[in-house]
């Protein structure tokens, strides 16, 4: 009974951790979708880049194509430790257009803040989910131990028949497990007939 309990508490606060972590990341999918569409499909912030020179625009080039190869990598995986890392690199891109003068937009911010909520969501599921598992595993762990109950394990008819079978019987609440004394105290292994 304990046992079917603990699992049974163990299976309800694991299903309520994972339904809280697979909204964030859902959530956060979506904010990466977002933040993609306008930055890589749309290009809502190309016109407020500048850059110092020829060089300095074909290394950000070079970066925003890594990332956007990373970002589409990391979305790939479709898992929250694959969502935290396109928050990450997404954020990041968008960080480093705003120091080439996209922060000028009217959409950066917005975008800026959809990213750091996201994240800090999906940090916060991540953390409960895993605290969740931790407890569910320490639940599930009283489970498996030996409660005692007034009842006996073996009914009492029983212990009477294999009594007049020959079979003898010793209560478990003894401290000698049932060895004699002679054997505990000579340390000698108990014999099987």
């Amino acid at each position: 009974m304990a046992s079917s309990v603990a699992g049974a508490a163990q299976a309800a606060a694991t299903d309520a951790g994972q339904i809280t972590l697979a909204e964030a990341s859902q959530n956060a999918r979506a904010a990466v979708t977002d933040f993609t569409n306008d930055y890589f499909r749309d290009r809502k912030f190309d016109a407020y880049l500048t850059f110092k020179s020829e060089e300095d625009e074909r290394e950000f080039r070079k970066r925003e194509a890594e990332r956007q190869r990373a970002i589409e990598e990391a979305s790939a995986l479709h898992t929250p430790a694959g969502d935290a890392r396109a928050l990450e690199l997404s954020r990041a891109q968008l960080e480093d257009a705003g120091a080439h003068g996209a922060n000028r937009s009217p959409d950066y911010a917005p975008n800026l803040a959809a990213l750091e909520k996201a994240s800090q969501d999906l940090e916060a599921a991540q953390t409960k989910s895993a605290n969740v598992s931790k407890s569910a595993d320490q639940l599930a762990a009283l489970g498996d131990l030996d409660v005692p109950s007034k009842a006996p394990l073996v009914p009492r008819e029983e212990i009477e028949r294999l009594k007049l079978a020959g079979v003898t019987y010793s209560e478990t609440t003894r401290a000698d497990h049932g060895v004699p004394e002679q054997q505990r105290i000579s340390g000698q292994s108990p014999s099987i007939t």
